[in-house]
Order: structure tokens, then sequence, then C-alpha cells
């Protein structure tokens, strides 16, 4: 038995990693308990490569307008994105005697309800300062990811059968160290492609809401 390649392989898996592991090294007295395949496995709609025709895009959108009203469109807006299915991450509103008011909204919307969302923002302007929108493509950087994911999951699993099999406690506290590495690896991929996810299915929504000029701001 080639007992060296299982090592081989996994250490090949974490010198082609970008990521880099901090701190002291880990020492284990003992081969932790093996968790069963079920465990180890991760979601299989993260770890199946995206095919060629299909894209994944993330949406945002950006507005500053002017309005009669800035906590009363403020209101009409956040109620709009709940009413669309997304959140509020943050609002505020301010006013002084003597200056005009505005409001800031900051919302995540489902990406289909993006459109609708804008036109609600500017039906509620009297005057639109800026509008933009911006698409970001992520889709050869969620595949990568699920590439990567797959070559960790695989390393892993190959690493267990070594420590299954092996009847060196030694050997076995060596390899256990290097499995915790590549968990840790699975992990933050497993992050990245849920942000990823994340920002795909959900839109970020940013609107700015200026006061008329001349009108009295509300207290």
């Amino acid at each position: 038995m080639n007992n060296w390649l299982p090592f081989a392989l996994a250490a090949s898996v974490l010198m082609s990693s970008c990521s880099t592991v901090r701190g002291p090294s880990l020492i284990l007295p003992t081969v932790p308990a093996i968790p069963s395949a079920a465990a180890r496995s991760p979601d299989p709609e993260t770890t199946t490569v995206l095919p060629p025709s299909l894209r994944r895009v993330a949406h945002s959108a950006s507005l500053t307008i002017v309005v009669d009203d800035p906590s009363m469109a403020l209101s009409r807006l956040q109620g709009a994105v709940l009413e669309a299915g997304g959140f509020v991450l943050s609002s505020s509103s301010w006013s002084s005697p003597g200056s005009p008011a505005y409001s800031n909204l900051s919302a995540r919307i489902p990406s289909g309800s993006l459109s609708n969302l804008r036109q609600v923002a500017l039906e509620l302007a009297t005057q639109v300062q800026s509008d933009s929108t911006y698409g970001q493509d992520m889709t050869i950087d969620l595949r990568q990811l699920q590439r990567r994911l797959q070559d960790v999951t695989q390393a892993e699993d190959h690493l267990w059968q070594f420590i299954v099999h092996s009847d060196d406690p030694q050997l076995g506290t060596s390899f256990a160290v290097v499995r915790d590495l590549l968990e840790r690896e699975k992990a933050d991929i497993e992050r990245q492609l849920a942000d990823g996810a994340d920002r795909v299915a959900f839109a970020a929504f940013d609107v700015v809401l200026n006061q008329t000029s001349g009108l009295t701001p509300i207290e």
C-alpha cells in the first residue's frame, strides 16, 4: 500500500489554495471520531458545477431623487420593499429648521422585482438627480468555487480513508491536522458560494431622497 499517496493529494490541494491559514500549528493529541458520509457531504446544489449556458448575475440599483416629503416617500418605499419580498438593511431621515430634509434607504429585494421598485421610486420623484443600475456576472467565479469545493471534498474523503486504515497513531494525528485545514477551506468556500447565491437572488436597492428646495422641512 502506498501510504504517501493520500498525504500527497491533500498537500497538493492545500498548496494550490489562495487562502492563507494564520496562527500557530494545530496539535491534536488523538484522532477525532470519523463522521458519517452524510455529515461530510456538502450541499449538492453548491458542489454541482454550473453548466456553460447558465449565467449568474448580481444586480443593483442606486437612485438620488427629489421629493416633496422625504419621510413619507421613505415610508412608501419601505412598504414596497416588504411587499416585494425584500428586506430593509438600513434607513434614516433627517430634518432641521431652515434646511431641506432628506432620507436614505438601503434594501435588498428579489432580483426580479428590481425594475418595479425603481419605478416606484421614480414615480415619487419631482426630480431625478441620479439613476444608475449595475449588473455583475458572477458565473465564472461561482463555477471556479464549485470546482474547488469538489477537489477539497474529494481530498478530505481520501484522507479519511487513509486515517481509517492507518495503524500508526502518529501518522493518524498528522493527517488529522491536514484534515482540519481542509475542513476550514471547505467552510470558507461554502461561505463564499452562499454569499454569491444571496447576491444573485437579492438585488441591492439604494435610494437617497432629498426634499424640494423652498419647502418647510418636516420637524
